[in-house]
């Protein structure tokens, strides 16, 4: 059961992290040199949005967890609710990437001026 609650939770943060990262590469894009990765700069608000969607699933997780230790109830109760919050994180991905085409024609400025410096 905790295997399975693990997975389920770690399946949900996956999805949702990559949602949000991939609306945030749409949005304020940054060109990667290869041969320069480790002394690029990451962006601190991209950074201080990824930590704050790790952070809260953890705290999701942990109340889920704490709920269900105060309810008495066993850990397949958490990884079911696990399971429901990753089929909505998978939709959210989803709805996400349908909507890409969109994201990127309303950035389209930003997106042709920061792929330009290549």
């Amino acid at each position: 059961d905790l295997t399975i609650t693990t997975l389920a939770w770690s399946a949900f943060t996956l999805l949702l992290n990559m949602a949000v990262g991939n609306i945030r590469s749409i949005v304020s894009p940054r060109v990667i040199d290869t041969a320069k990765v480790r002394g690029q700069n990451v962006s601190g608000l991209n950074s201080l949005i990824s930590l704050l969607v790790v952070f809260s699933t953890v705290l999701v997780g942990a109340t889920v967890l704490a709920a269900c230790q105060t309810l008495h109830l066993s850990r397949w109760v958490a990884a079911a609710v696990f399971l429901l919050l990753t089929l909505f994180s998978a939709v959210v991905y989803w709805l996400v990437l349908k909507r890409t085409d969109d994201i990127a024609a309303r950035n389209v400025e930003s997106l042709t001026a920061t792929l330009g410096k290549i």
